[in-house]
């Protein structure tokens, strides 16, 4: 099955790192980068909710960002149709290393990882375990 990565971060930097770990891991992975989180909230409702895609979809979500945040964007998501969420897993990419973050990421059902930037090609691979 392909893999599918979708990046959401404001700094363009984040995404570049990112980039570089998923694109060396996983040479034929699609990945998809978004500056801000509703951009990225579109693009899945209208890209998922067409089809169900053959993917393994990972979404990175960066927590702290301007306009609306990664808590934000997972309140949004929560309320998204179960045929997309289940299409998805979300992985918290952040700087945070804040346990009240780590415990708050755990309420979302929709979380399945929180990871600390800059993540390891093992952390993601792990993903996918």
């Amino acid at each position: 099955m392909d893999k599918r990565f979708i990046l959401v971060d404001d700094v363009k930097m984040n995404n570049l790192m990112s980039r570089l770990i998923l694109g060396t891991t996983y040479p034929d992975a699609e990945i998809i980068e978004f500056n801000d989180a509703q951009t990225g909230l579109d693009f899945i409702l209208n890209d998922y909710r067409a089809n169900a895609k053959t993917h393994n979809n990972v979404l990175l979500l960066d927590l702290y960002m301007p306009d609306m945040d990664g808590w934000e964007f997972l309140d949004v998501y929560q309320n998204y149709p179960d045929q997309i969420k289940q299409q998805i897993k979300i992985l918290i990419l952040t700087s945070s290393i804040s346990d009240e973050d780590k415990a708050k990421a755990k309420k979302y059902s929709c979380v399945s990882g929180y990871l600390i930037k800059p993540f390891s090609a093992e952390d993601i691979r792990d993903v996918f375990q």
